[in-house]
């Protein structure tokens, strides 16, 4: 099968480390605790070892394979994709079927033989086929459902041509249930394409060039700006009647002088926290995601009090303003998820939105005691597994709340009507933090994402099985075009 050397080189560079830095489980809890060098020393050892591995394996293997290793050996690419593998096998959980990278003289599988190609269009490789699969899933079930010829890859920014055809790419063959990365026989156009996992400047550049190629462009960059600036969520949701927290945009005086500073805050704390005895402010840069430089204060809701209690809050916010405007916010919710294998934290809900209905989501859990429960601060993922209403208590009370009914819907509705305010979107992922007060529930608009990420646990909202989405995949005319004037 087509790959498969890699997948044997691959397994034989992980158990060269293993037997060296010990297991992997222990190197990555290491490493997510902060213990960044570590895979800083993976790396390295990965550069010494991998000309002798592949040697090795060599030696060992039939003529025809050898001889394939031989000329992988002068693919430069080959080594370097087999290295990053190896790296987020260290780094990060799989969560997909293995990649098979296909080396160039190697037999390819005949793929990409869809009518209609939805490209997932990335800047970031490591772990990318954690996203990029079960959307390939969901576009294969859709085509089968649909009779239809819709076929979703992973293409990397530097796979397009100067037309933005994709010349190689990520692809799922569902005869063999495998993926495969492979150059493609011939450059491929690509009817749709969808920024995922890419930074800011990637995703300009590429949106300008692939709609100068006239390829259609779902979330294009000139259109996901308003939702990447935290601050203009909270102004437009606020003008919306979508329920939000309370922010400010510091100014370049109160992030420069710290006296500036006290007294902003003093004038700040009566209209963010009245008459709260205890309080939470989050410290946020402005156009941050997944939680990344996120810090959570806690103290009394007296602004003398909550400073005496937090002296290095002017430090985080100088901290922030580096690289960012700093965001001022409410911290909300009281609402705790129950479950057996944890117990009682905090959490979030995290909507995929897909034009505009919800349709499939997650759970974002909290360490006991933590307040941020972003995967980016520290918190994890939880799928959906249940059909049943959510067990939660209320801080402050011990027994069990269940929503549900009514209540649900209205959670949903409010998640949805935060998307409507972003006309120009396909999809995007909203989160949402949960209050129950006064008998009611009250469902926070926390952030949205027009990248959305941690796809891989996402579960169907109206039967809970894995997926995301079964919306996307169809090219609307009449919805697409009028995005596209937007």
């Amino acid at each position: 099968m087509a790959g498969e050397l890699s997948l044997l080189l691959k397994e034989d560079l992980v158990q060269t480390i293993t037997t060296a830095l010990g297991e992997i489980s222990a190197m990555r809890h290491r490493i997510h605790g902060g213990e960044a060098e570590l895979l800083h020393q993976v790396a390295r050892m990965l550069d010494k070892q991998y000309p002798a591995r592949l040697a090795a394996l060599m030696a060992t293997r039939p003529a025809p394979q050898a001889e394939l290793l031989a000329a992988a050996q002068r693919d430069a690419h080959f080594g370097t994709r087999i290295k990053q593998l190896v790296l987020e096998a260290v780094y990060g959980e799989p969560l997909a079927p293995p990649l098979r990278i296909v080396a160039m003289t190697e037999e390819a599988p005949l793929l990409l033989p869809a009518a209609s190609v939805y490209a997932f269009v990335v800047d970031q490789l490591p772990n990318v086929v954690n996203e990029l699969y079960p959307l390939m899933i969901d576009a294969y079930v859709f085509s089968l459902e649909r009779r239809v010829d819709v076929q979703a890859i992973g293409v990397h920014t530097s796979w397009l041509d100067s037309r933005g055809w994709a010349t190689r790419a990520i692809v799922f063959d569902a005869e063999t249930e495998a993926l495969y990365e492979l150059d493609l026989p011939q450059p491929r156009r690509l009817d749709q394409a969808h920024f995922l996992c890419i930074a800011a400047q990637p995703h300009q550049i590429g949106s300008q060039t692939l709609q100068g190629q006239g390829i259609f462009v779902v979330n294009p960059y000139d259109k996901i700006q308003a939702a990447d600036d935290k601050y203009l969520c909270y102004q437009m949701w606020s003008q919306s009647d979508v329920k939000t927290p309370d922010a400010v945009k510091l100014g370049e005086e109160e992030t420069l002088d710290e006296h500036s500073f006290h007294e902003f805050m003093a004038s700040l704390f009566p209209r963010f926290f009245p008459g709260k005895a205890e309080v939470i402010l989050l410290v946020q840069p402005n156009q941050g995601t997944e939680g990344r430089g996120t810090r959570a204060f806690t103290g009394p809701g007296d602004w003398p009090a909550f400073l005496e209690k937090n002296p290095g809050l002017f430090a985080t916010v100088q901290e922030v303003a580096k690289y960012d405007d700093v965001l001022l916010r409410q911290g909300v919710g009281n609402a705790m998820l129950c479950t057996d294998d944890i117990g009682t934290s905090y959490f979030d809900l995290r909507f995929n939105i897909i034009r505009g209905r919800a349709e499939s989501g997650y759970l974002m859990q909290a360490p006991t005691g933590a307040i941020v429960s972003s995967p980016g601060a520290g918190g994890w993922i939880v799928e959906w597994k249940s059909g049943d209403p959510l067990p939660v208590v209320v801080q402050g009370q011990s027994h069990p709340l269940e929503i549900g009914g009514q209540a649900w819907q209205q959670i949903v509705t409010m998640a949805e009507r935060a998307f409507a305010c972003f006309p120009s979107l396909r999809m995007a992922g909203v989160d949402v933090r949960l209050e129950y007060t006064q008998g009611q529930w009250i469902p926070w608009i926390l952030d949205i994402n027009p990248r959305p990420a941690g796809l891989a646990h996402s579960r169907y909202m109206h039967n809970r099985e894995p997926g995301v989405t079964q919306r996307l995949w169809t090219l609307d005319a009449r919805i697409d075009s009028r995005i596209a004037l937007q």
